[in-house]
């Protein structure tokens, strides 16, 4: 009798596995242990079907609901979105769970849909978002080093009152010079870009004596400069929250730090 209960368990056991040349793995995978499938191996120069199937994973699989907007992006930016899913982290690093995966999705994705973003009233929210998950990234990756992603969103969740509004508008100008551009958006280089911009970025609210103050404007009217040829005013956008026009009647420092 107990050899008969011994022979029933093994094989009801046997009936729940499958057994692959790797060993006995569980007959259901879950969507991050997909990911992780398609990710061994994966040449950036060379992706193969990869990016298709790890785009087939997010649109048809059971990792998550799909945002409203994902529908109206282009091939090229869901494409990007799914080869981010793969980049993200290390080739040998492995996302350990459906949580990981959902993070890395929206920090992609909110990343992706900034350079589509030309109101402040909607590029001011998609920020905050990237931002606030930049600042959580220790709490999914504790092994992946990203020290610089996690001090840019302390700075950028400290930027207050005008600082807060001209950093954004300095974005939204990015945004509007390269609208009309064919170019694909990587989501590697729009976070560089991103860390970069807040990393230069001089705070007024910040300023402490003349010359603090005088770096500050400096550093915008050269924002402003390089923007302004470009958008032109049929763009309707003023940059800034101030009429930087002003830098062009100063006539001489001291004009320059009265201003400050």
């Amino acid at each position: 009798m107990f050899r008969k209960i011994v022979s029933f368990m093994l094989v009801a056991v046997m009936l729940l596995q499958i057994v692959s040349p790797g060993g006995v793995v569980s007959a259901r995978s879950y969507p991050y242990e997909l990911l992780n499938m398609e990710r061994q191996g994966y040449d950036d120069s060379n992706p193969g079907e990869k990016i298709a199937n790890v785009r087939h994973l997010l649109e048809e699989g059971e990792l998550l609901q799909l945002p409203q907007g994902y529908a109206a992006l282009s091939e090229d930016q869901k494409n990007e979105i799914a080869r981010g899913m793969i980049m993200l982290i290390p080739l040998d690093v492995q996302y350990n769970s459906d949580n990981q995966a959902v993070y890395a999705f929206n920090l992609i994705y909110n990343v992706s849909v900034i350079p589509g973003q030309f109101e402040i009233e909607t590029l001011g929210p998609k920020m905050d978002q990237v931002y606030n998950l930049l600042g959580k990234w220790y709490s999914y990756f504790p092994s992946v080093e990203k020290a610089e992603w996690t001090q840019a969103a302390s700075r950028y969740m400290h930027l207050n009152g005008a600082d807060w509004t001209m950093f954004i508008d300095n974005i939204l100008l990015y945004n509007i010079v390269f609208k009309n551009s064919s170019v694909t958006i990587y989501h590697n280089s729009q976070l560089a870009m991103l860390y970069e911009k807040l990393k230069d970025y001089k705070e007024i609210n910040k300023a402490t004596d003349i010359n603090s103050m005088n770096e500050a404007i400096d550093s915008l009217f050269e924002i402003y400069l390089t923007y302004l040829p470009q958008v032109g005013v049929t763009e309707g956008v003023r940059p800034f929250v101030f009429n930087m026009n002003k830098m062009f009647t100063l006539k001489n420092d001291d004009e320059k730090n009265e201003l400050a």
